[in-house]
């Protein structure tokens, strides 16, 4: 997905979407934020921070959750499914920008050849 006219504030709208890496996948869409089921403490003790893992889905309405405090999923499933269903095509489609090589396609590895 080409971002740079976003960037540049040539965009109005920019991305629909934009997935989030920490020690699992979000996926964030308008004012939603999905977060997949993770397993994983949900405090990290040496620190005493959650973590934000949980086992089940969690779904934030960041318009007027933006602290993620009131997880949402049980109460709309259908939405969760939906998001759900967003990351795995993205995930499907190439996966993360760390899984390809900024190079490009490589030429093929040739044949050593011996000296004489």
């Amino acid at each position: 997905v080409d971002v740079l006219a976003a960037l540049l504030g040539e965009s109005p709208t920019g991305r629909d979407q934009l997935v989030e890496h920490a020690r699992t996948l979000a996926l964030r869409a308008g004012p939603w934020k999905y977060i997949e089921p993770a397993a994983g403490p949900a405090v990290n003790t040496a620190t005493d921070t959650e973590t934000g893992l949980s086992r089940a889905p969690q779904l934030y309405d960041l318009a007027t959750d933006l602290g993620e405090t009131t997880n949402l999923a049980a109460s709309d499933p259908g939405r969760v499914a939906r998001l759900q269903a967003q990351l795995e095509q993205i995930r499907a489609a190439g996966g993360t920008a760390a899984d390809r090589d900024p190079a490009g396609p490589r030429p093929p590895a040739r044949a050593r050849q011996t000296v004489p």
